[in-house]
This record gives C-alpha cells, structure tokens and sequence, in this order.
C-alpha cells in the first residue's frame, strides 16, 4: 500500500537531502541515540561476530543491496539514500526508521542484534493517518515495534551480513 504511493526516485531523494539539512526537514536528526523498544534479539544472535572481512567487495555489495537490490523493497526505500531515516517510504513511519548515522545509536548494537532485525524484523508499529488499523492486525504471528519486516525470506545470510557491514559505514 506504501510502495504503490512512493514516487520518489533515489536520485530526488539524493537531491532533497542536499538541499535540507535542517532538523526540520529532518526529524530523526535531533534523536540520537532514539527511543527504541525493538526486542534484545536471542543470546545465539546477539553475541554472534559478523563472519566476513570487511572488504570493499562485501561493502559495495551491501551498498547494492541497500539502495536498489534487496526485495520486495531496498533498505534505502525507507532508512534513506544516507542511512538517515528519512526515505521517501520511511517518512510516513512512526517509530521512523532507525537513522543509521546515529554513532550513539550505531555503537550501541552489536552486528548480531542488526542481523537478527533484518532477518526477523522489529514489531509493532502505527499507520499514517488515513489508514486502517485492521491492518496491524496479524493473528498467528508476534507483534511488531516497527515497521521493519523481516528478510530471511528474501535475503541469504551472506546477504545479510554484507548489508550489516555496508549499514555500519553510515556512522562512521
């Protein structure tokens, strides 16, 4: 329903990041590190050291997987061009997206709690006005914090763990 109306291309959303830097323009910039209530992910994940090298290979294929190649939709779509939360999908989320620049933030979660989230996604969360909350309803399945589902489906773990190494790039 929220990918049907999004008619921003990432090069308008490079262009209007550019030209508006304020925190208005901006929300998520103000709130670092955010409140979150997404779960701890299982010690098995939480603890778990990312298993490839830090490599410009592994980096430029998370980045591809994050701004164009990941399904049904790019990580880009709603986290932004620049990791900020502010994509042309995310900025009608509330929680919003995490803002990946944060280095509070960022620092904060290990690479097993980022793998875990992008595989299993974060929880409940609330629509923009105009849409029904019979949607959120999901019977059979854990609640949701965020907008953020998961891609365990989509993504292969060395997919994940290639996007894990590109996300981190944003706070440095």
């Amino acid at each position: 329903m929220l990918i049907a109306g999004c008619t921003r291309t990432m090069m308008e959303e490079e262009s209007a990041h550019s030209s508006s830097g304020t925190a208005e323009n901006h929300p998520n910039l103000w709130r670092c590190p955010p409140t979150r209530e997404t779960p701890q992910a299982p010690q098995s994940y939480y603890l778990k050291p990312n298993p490839l090298a830090r490599t410009p290979g592994n980096i430029e294929k998370g980045k591809r997987l994050y701004e164009s190649d990941a399904v049904p939709v790019s990580c880009a779509n709603c986290h932004g061009l620049y990791g900020d939360g502010q994509g042309p999908i995310g900025k009608h989320l509330q929680p919003p997206p995490t803002d990946f620049t944060c280095k509070a933030l960022m620092e904060s979660l290990p690479d097993g709690q980022l793998f875990w989230i992008v595989e299993n996604g974060s929880g409940l969360y609330e629509l923009t006005p105009g849409h029904s909350r019979e949607t959120l309803k999901r019977p059979e399945r854990r609640p949701r914090y965020t907008a953020m589902r998961g891609h365990k489906n989509e993504l292969t773990e060395k997919q994940i763990w290639q996007l894990v190494l590109y996300i981190r790039t944003f706070s440095k």
